[in-house]
């Protein structure tokens, strides 16, 4: 799935990885005796946008699913890789990365203390997502996540939602 110069083959691939690492437990060992993880973060980091949202998705699933693999996503750097990735030219991938940093800090505090990182500057990022998505219904499952990240990260709320309270 890494090298393979075809867009279809590698989409291909890291659909079949799905179904064997959602679908038993020895598919999920070989994934990671093999370094899965990684392999899914250099997707996330591909020009293929199609490979970007799979790889995203399926690494939320592994980690809604398997909530024992947070410490050594974190101990890979996951955390920083995944806010490198929301920093990037905005897409619709990032509705997908942000609900991955969800889950990985989702009841595990060494994610969020990754996250609260001064040099990441989460917090700033987070906020000003909110404002470019806010009354953008398009983007609402997005908004939502960031909302979640500072909630859990940070104990704020994005500055409109605190007004009407």
């Amino acid at each position: 799935m890494d090298h393979d110069p075809s867009e279809a083959v590698r989409i291909k691939a890291l659909f079949a990885i799905s179904c064997l690492v959602r679908a038993q437990e020895a598919g999920l060992q070989q994934f990671l005796r093999l370094d899965g993880f990684s392999v899914l973060m250099r997707a996330m980091q591909s020009n293929i946008q199609k490979l970007k949202v799979k790889s995203a998705f399926l690494l939320q699933n592994l980690l809604i699913n398997h909530p024992e693999q947070k410490e050594t996503l974190c101990s890979m750097g996951m955390v920083q890789q995944l806010v490198a990735l929301v920093r990037s030219e905005h897409s619709t991938f990032h509705e997908h990365v942000l609900g991955a940093l969800c889950s990985l800090v989702t009841d595990f505090p060494q994610g969020v203390r990754e996250c609260q990182e001064p040099e990441l500057a989460l917090e700033e990022l987070l906020k000003e997502r909110c404002q470019l998505l806010r009354n953008q219904e398009e983007f609402q499952e997005e908004l939502d996540f960031c909302e979640t990240l500072l909630r859990l990260c940070f104990h704020s709320q994005p500055e409109e939602n605190n007004m009407d309270r």
